[in-house]
């Protein structure tokens, strides 16, 4: 393991030395000077723009240039690159692991995925879409900031681990029109149309819509003994628009995504043709900002969700289809007043309503049709928070913040956060952090149940999960162009909700029965080489342990270390970007080991190969390698999913 993360380095160093004849200077933010360096804002921590070093958490943050630069394709490619987190993919989804903790076929609930920040967790599920499945893409991406930590102080369920918050692009980032077309291995092509204006009024709007296809891979499955033939296809559409003005801004988001499934997963017959999953869902939000006096400011949110799942599962001989189906619509809204009366402080303190109605789950054999689930739920939280902001002189900031919540038919919850940053210098801060956050059960959790051999119960009794977060951050501007960022933590989490069994009846069902500890550390450099080469470095180290055995969490690596590194070249003709990531072996469910690996990815953008012309092509997994991601107990006997060899992207971009 320590050959692979020396070969890593090794190959972040060679970029960097054979970019350094780079002529050209690249704009960005390790450019500063250390005062604008240490003043880059942030605006998910809190709910308002604020420095980033005085923030309550230690946010990372991509960029739309670093999502050109690396070639990032999936919004779970976007947040895989940032410090402390990883993404697994078992060729249906892919699922998002923070500080240790990632399970296997889990469904991304216990992070907050906010677009523009508007809640897009889903009311069956509560999952964070990132993969192909979700509705957004990435082209439309102006930043995603990612606050790692318990947030529900501030954003209430779901903000376990922390939150992504995905900041879209404007009409003004356009002005015109734009068209995109893409295509690479295994059979895959998108396109993609948009366009976006602002008027002279101050009016702004964008209006997007793009396609998807992938052919996917034929992989050989040792625990079936075969290959799975022509059962990885992947097939999306989205639409996106947005409008907005000096105070309002409106949004549509829509998507529609099927994706074949080729593990024979809740042992389906293995290679049977029809076996796949349909997602859709659409969003609309709406904010209203208003500066009600010099020192009160009022936004207002509202959003509608609608959310429909269907699942084709084959099983025989004969061979017979089992369709799971699952839709629910979501609607809320927000009130947040920001105060600055008082002397160095900021008060933030606001309501919050929303409902998830008719949430509907059915399961049962298309012919002959025999009905084994039909369950329709509804349910609701309002939640009240107050967040002040206290600046004793210059070096030193209180935040402390709490939320209540209260969570229909389930307990209620009580979420405080408490930072003191104390900054000995300008570019220096010093976090100390405390936070609780909670994960209520999900409709799938407590009512899914079918009345059949090892079918599943309901347990409406469900608790939510818990989680108490303790971390000392150290962000420091070694110079103008040069950054660090360093952190410990540790989170222990209650009332862990996980799948059972019940030998006597037959049956699975869910339960609060573990007990989790993570701790660990992570350091991250960024800077600013000679020849306009941008570079940032991260490593973390971790361990996240069953509460009551000791033993390490499944899919839980270790080490991660990343490397990106961007150059221009050729008087800015040509821009190359690299990225190197590197993980630790991991246990699977099924007790075996998934191999640690170390990958490469290469881009190479022609920014201007002819009048509004832009040419990239991307390599991924530049050296070939083999490895795999743990696969979740519901692909049993498979113990681990192979993921893609080395392939190819070609994209070009025009504007007119």
């Amino acid at each position: 393991m320590r050959q692979m993360y020396l070969h890593a380095t090794a190959a972040a160093c060679l970029l960097a030395f054979a970019m350094g004849d780079g002529r050209a200077a690249v704009a960005d933010l390790t450019e500063l000077s250390i005062e604008q360096l240490m003043q880059v804002e942030v605006q998910s921590a809190s709910k308002f723009r604020q420095q980033a070093i005085d923030a309550p958490a230690a946010v990372s943050v991509v960029t739309a240039d670093d999502i050109r630069s690396f070639g990032y394709r999936t919004l779970g490619e976007v947040i895989g690159s940032m410090r402390g987190v990883y993404v697994s993919y078992d060729r249906y989804f892919s699922y998002v692991g923070v500080r240790g903790f990632a399970r296997a076929g889990d469904y991304n609930s216990r992070i907050l995925l906010l677009v523009d920040g508007i809640r897009q967790n889903d009311s069956v599920f509560n999952q964070a879409m990132v993969g192909t499945e979700s509705p957004l893409d990435v082209d439309l991406i102006d930043r995603v900031e990612f606050v790692p930590g318990a947030g529900s102080s501030v954003y209430g369920s779901n903000a376990f681990f922390g939150v992504i918050n995905v900041i879209t692009k404007n009409g003004s980032d356009y002005r015109g029109s734009e068209a995109a077309a893409a295509a690479g291995n295994y059979g895959t092509g998108k396109l993609r149309l948009t366009h976006g204006a602002a008027g002279d009024g101050g009016a702004d709007w964008l209006l997007s819509g793009s396609s998807y296809y992938q052919r996917g891979q034929d992989h050989f499955y040792p625990a079936h003994g075969g290959r799975a033939d022509d059962l990885d296809s992947d097939r999306s559409g989205t639409l996106f628009a947005k409008l907005r003005t000096a105070e309002l801004t409106l949004g549509l988001i829509a998507g529609r995504r099927s994706k074949e499934n080729p593990t024979a997963s809740f042992g389906q017959t293995f290679n049977a043709r029809g076996s796949e999953s349909v997602d859709e869902s659409a969003s609309l939000s709406a904010e209203y900002r208003k500066a009600l006096s010099t020192a009160l400011s009022l936004t207002a949110r509202g959003y509608a969700q609608e959310y429909r799942y269907r699942g084709d599962f084959i099983y025989g001989p004969p061979l017979y289809t089992n369709r799971d189906e699952a839709e629910g619509r979501m609607w809320g809204g927000e009130l947040q007043f920001t105060s600055t009366h008082f002397r160095g402080q900021r008060i933030v303190f606001g309501a919050e309503y929303r409902r998830d109605d008719g949430v509907r789950q059915k399961n049962f054999d298309v012919a002959p049709y025999v009905s084994y689930l039909d369950s329709r739920v509804s349910d609701s939280t309002r939640g009240i928070y107050v967040q002040d902001e206290i600046a004793f002189g210059e070096r030193v900031l209180l935040n402390v913040g709490v939320r209540h919540d209260n969570i229909g038919d389930a307990p209620s919850a009580t979420s405080p956060r408490l930072a003191l940053i104390y900054k000995p210098l300008p570019q220096t801060a010093v976090k100390l952090l405390y936070g609780e956050a909670y994960r209520p059960p999900n409709a799938f959790e407590r009512y899914y149940a079918t009345d059949i051999p090892s079918g599943y119960r309901t347990n409406p009794n469900l608790k939510p999960e818990t989680i108490r977060s303790r971390e000392l951050v150290l962000e420091h501007a070694l110079s103008p162009s040069q950054r660090i960022v360093a952190s410990l933590y540790r989170n222990d989490v209650a009332n862990l909700i996980a799948q059972q069994y019940d030998a006597v009846a037959d049956r699975f069902y869910f339960d609060n029965v573990a007990s989790v500890r993570a701790k660990g550390a992570e350091l991250e450099w960024t800077g600013r080489l000679r020849g306009g080469v941008v570079a940032r470095v991260g490593a973390s180290w971790q361990r996240a342990e069953d509460g009551a055995s000791g033993t390490r969490l499944t899919n839980s690596p270790a080490r991660l270390f990343k490397a990106n590194l961007s150059a221009p070249f050729r008087d800015e003709q040509l821009r190359a970007g690299l990225e190197v990531q590197a993980m630790s072996s991991r246990k699977t469910e099924l007790g075996s080991v998934a191999p640690g690996f170390a990958i490469a990815n290469l881009t190479l953008i022609a920014p201007k190969l002819a009048r509004n012309l832009e040419v990239s092509a991307s390599l991924y997994n530049l050296f070939d390698r083999r490895y795999f991601d743990p696969a979740g107990s519901e692909l049993d006997p498979i113990d681990r999913v192979e993921q893609n060899g080395r392939n190819v992207r070609l994209k070009l971009s025009y504007r007119f």
